[in-house]
Order: structure tokens, then sequence, then C-alpha cells
């Protein structure tokens, strides 16, 4: 539990998060979401990272029944998940608001669970 009383939860992912674990990564993150009130995602372990994988994550960010804040990165992206978002132009952190601060936010960069 966190200082808030919230339950927190911590979703490890490994291999290769591309269109063809789309639909397995996508479980995963829903049923993360459905059982707990904040969500902490671990790339560390990743190997590959297409674009599928950073469009899961928006799509997870922007649930109605889940606040933006509430599904973090457990650290700051590198490796392939750095690459793929460096490539896709999120390292640049947008000051419109379209959520690219997500990526590099400061509270990630610690690399503890929210």
């Amino acid at each position: 539990m966190t200082e808030d009383g919230t339950v927190s939860g911590r979703l490890v992912l490994l291999g290769a998060l591309t269109m063809h674990t789309a639909d397995a990564i996508r479980t995963d993150l829903l049923e993360a979401i459905d059982t707990h009130a904040k969500i902490s995602i671990d790339c560390s372990g990743v190997e590959e990272v297409d674009l599928s994988f950073i469009q899961l994550l928006i799509a997870a960010r922007g649930g109605a029944n889940h606040p933006r804040d509430n599904v973090v990165l457990s650290a700051r992206p590198e490796g392939p998940l750095l690459r793929t978002l460096t490539r896709a132009g999120f390292h640049v952190v947008d000051p419109t608001g379209s959520g690219a601060e997500f990526w590099f936010a400061a509270e990630n960069a610690k690399g503890e669970a929210p």
C-alpha cells in the first residue's frame, strides 16, 4: 500500500514488445489496471520495442476509469525503449501537454515504484 492508502502494482515486461506480442501485453496491462489503483511498468528487461507498445502505453494512460498519473514507468527509458521513443520523436518534452513528458518525468528518473 502507498501512503495515501491506494494499492500499487508493478508490471514487469520482458523480451519483445512488438505488434506480435501486443495482444498479450494489452491483456496484462488491462489486468494490472483493473487490479491496482497505481501501476508501475518495468521495461528494464525488454529486448525489442516498436510503436505498437508505445501506443498501448498511451492508451493505458488515457483510460476513462484510470487517471493518467496512475500509470507510470518505473525508471527512465533506456536501451530499446529509449531508441524507439527517440525515433518516434518522444524525446522532446512538449509544453502543449501532449503527454511526451510522461516518458522522461522526474519521478521516473529514480527507478523506484510509485
